[in-house]
This record gives C-alpha cells, structure tokens and sequence, in this order.
C-alpha cells in the first residue's frame, strides 16, 4: 500500500477541498522486455487496489512535490516490479486523462478524492535477464506479447500505441486521450 496524502501546508478545510476537487497527476511506466528474438514483451501488474482492482496495468502512481518526474517514475517502477533502473533511461512517451466512473473515492485519511487523473506515460526498455517481482499494488506480474497486452484494457493498448508512436517519430505521442473507465 502507498503512503496516504499527507497535508503539510494547508488549513484542513483547504485541504479537502482540494483532494476532492483536483484532478491528481500521476506517472505510469510501460515497461517493455527486450527479447533475443526482438520481439517486445511487456511486464503489467494485476492491481490489487482501487481503482482498477482485478485489471492487468502498467506500473506508476502520483507523482510528488519537488521530484522530476523521471526519478518518481524510476522509484514507482523499482516499487511494484522490483526493478532498479537509472532515470535517465525513462522515456516520455504520452499522455492520457482517466475518467473514472466511480467518480472518487476515499484515502486512508477519510478524505474523498477526486478520482479524475492526469497521467504522464514513459517507457523504459529492460533486459530479458532482468529479475522482477510482485510489488506493493499487484497480486501477480506476467509478460505479455503485444497482442494479448493490448487486449487486457484501453489504457493498457493506448500506452503501447505511444510506445509504438515514440519508435516510429521520436516524439511522445502529442494527443491527449481521454479513457472512461
């Protein structure tokens, strides 16, 4: 389980306002094995937690104050996969809004969340050697070809369509998809 929001300069009043209301960044990593036979693979995680609790996805979580994005994206995969890697070898790759039909939800604190999310996707290429485990939001991790990858759900296909984009232009994918969930 992640830490629960901490509130460290607002009044409380403030602060509920703003979890309910604000639509929260978060990072996701689509990690993607290097196979001998050049064939990607790609590592996604059964969630085990709201809001997409039973559905495979990509590794991530929100972002935090005063931390590039590169590095919480480095810790949030070294967090659910076991994975150590250098933040530099993390690549934009899209973007994407989620619209959750849940509309939000409640943290440890009690406090209801927006639950509406901005999400900045990257890419990091690993080795087939690389060992990696379950980590704290997932109940099993497997590889997938790109076809059954892009079958588990929308964001999951789209991720590896920016993926795909990044190879052929290399640039992130420069659209914004909304995906309601």
């Amino acid at each position: 389980m992640r830490a629960p929001i901490e509130n460290k300069y607002l009044d409380e009043e403030s602060y509920k306002t703003c979890v309910t209301n604000l639509t929260l960044k978060y990072l996701d990593i689509l990690v993607i094995v290097k196979t001998k036979g050049c064939q990607d693979k790609f590592l996604l995680g059964k969630r085990n937690e709201n809001l997409a609790k039973g559905m495979f996805w990509l590794a991530g979580g929100r972002s935090k104050q005063f931390i590039e994005y590169n590095q919480r994206a480095s810790e949030l995969v070294a967090e659910d996969f076991g994975v150590s890697l250098k933040s530099s070898n993390l690549i934009p790759i899209g973007y994407a809004r989620l619209l959750w039909t849940t509309g939000a939800f409640t943290d440890k604190n009690g406090s209801r969340i927006n639950a509406d999310s901005d999400v900045s996707l990257f890419s990091v290429e690993i080795a087939p050697e690389t060992v990696f485990k379950t980590g704290q939001c997932f109940s099993d991790v497997k590889l997938f070809d790109e076809d059954d990858a892009c079958k588990q759900n929308e964001y999951v296909n789209y991720a590896i369509d920016c993926y795909n984009y990044h190879k052929r232009h290399g640039t992130p994918n420069p659209w914004l998809k909304e995906i309601d969930f």
